[in-house]
């Protein structure tokens, strides 16, 4: 599995195009009946603006833009300093990237790496955000090796400092022979959701939750066999109203990733979760569909796709509800039957 292999071992507009830059649009992907009974009619549509030919994925909306990762290649020079004027402690070539892309005008700015203490010599990817935005989660890869002399992925916490991120520690709950990753903060604040491959889980990687109690972050509760299965569990993401969403390699969907969502029956109880349901078309193809994103009133988001028909590996693609438009973005052409990739 190409992204899970990358991952272990290491919108809402965008102008891409002389169409739209004449002020004219392709024609809009539109699924009337596909998705009726999870979010109704939508459109979909490749964000070719901040994809590259390499790995771009878990794009999230942040302030006046949306930061995602890239492994996209970088100049080498030291210390190079971004279009926002901070300084970049080391521009890096094929190391996942934490970029940002600021929405003006209706439009996708190019991406430019984050600045401060992050983007390192390691990777960093998978960001998600506070409700203020000023505190980040997100994954680098251990400076240590563990005892099988590999390093591991760990979350990481940072501060904003105006237009750079720094103040960055840990979490308590790391490991040097384990990985955790994929962090997804709670609207409030007081959960954190994350993958893991540690000691006691159900398969490869297991869906986590960690609570902030008396200044402290508690130890990880697996969120049990409803969520997690004998194969792998990552990338969540949870809304504001409190529905789960998260990829999973568990038999019986279209393809090696497949979105899924549930809901708890208890609020207060993480072992209380309905039985997962897929997302189905067009949001799962027969590649590896993850990093789904919604934005507050569920009427649009971001999710990465390695499907067929991309701009590169892994591309970012925003959705939207028909009846209520967010993202005019140029978009890839629909996906016959005969363009799918019988490998998968």
């Amino acid at each position: 599995m190409r992204l899970i292999s990358f991952i272990l071992s290491f919108l809402f507009y965008s102008i891409v195009n002389g169409q739209q830059m004449s002020g004219t649009l392709p024609d809009i992907i539109c699924y009337p009946d596909d998705l009726y009974s999870v979010f109704g009619n939508i459109n979909i549509g490749n964000l070719e603006k901040i994809n590259s030919s390499d790995l771009d994925y878990n794009a999230v909306l942040v302030g006046d833009g949306l930061i995602f990762t890239s492994t996209r290649a970088q100049a080498s020079s030291k210390h190079a300093a971004t279009a926002g004027g901070g300084k970049l402690n080391a521009w890096k070539k094929k190391l996942s990237t934490l970029f940002y892309a600021r929405l003006s005008d209706g439009k996708l700015d190019d991406p430019v790496p984050l600045t401060g203490e992050v983007n390192d010599e390691y990777h960093e990817s998978s960001a998600s955000f506070s409700y203020s935005e000023n505190l980040m989660f997100f994954t680098r890869s251990s400076a240590k090796k563990g005892k099988r002399g590999k390093r591991q992925l760990k979350i990481y916490m940072a501060e904003r400092s105006g237009e750079e991120w720094v103040n960055i520690r840990e979490v308590p709950f790391n490991g040097d022979d384990f990985s955790t990753c994929h962090p997804a903060i709670s609207p409030d604040g007081t959960r954190l959701y994350f993958s893991s491959n540690r000691p006691g889980g159900f398969g490869g990687m297991d869906i986590y939750v960690s609570t902030f109690r008396n200044q402290a972050w508690s130890a990880p509760v697996n969120l049990g066999p409803v969520i997690n299965s004998t194969g792998n569990e990552v990338f969540p993401c949870i809304s504001k109203d409190e529905v789960l969403y998260f990829s999973s390699s568990d038999q019986g969907g279209f393809g090696r990733l497949d979105i899924f969502r549930s809901k708890k029956l208890h609020p207060d109880s993480e072992r209380t979760w309905q039985i997962k349901q897929n997302l189905g078309a067009p949001f799962n193809s027969p590649g590896d569909d993850f990093g789904f994103y919604i934005n507050a009133d569920n009427s649009g988001g971001l999710f990465t796709s390695s499907r067929n028909g991309g701009k590169g590996r892994d591309d970012i693609y925003y959705w939207q509800l028909v009846d209520q438009p967010i993202f005019r973005a140029s978009i890839m052409p629909p996906l016959l039957d005969s363009d799918l990739d019988i490998r998968y």
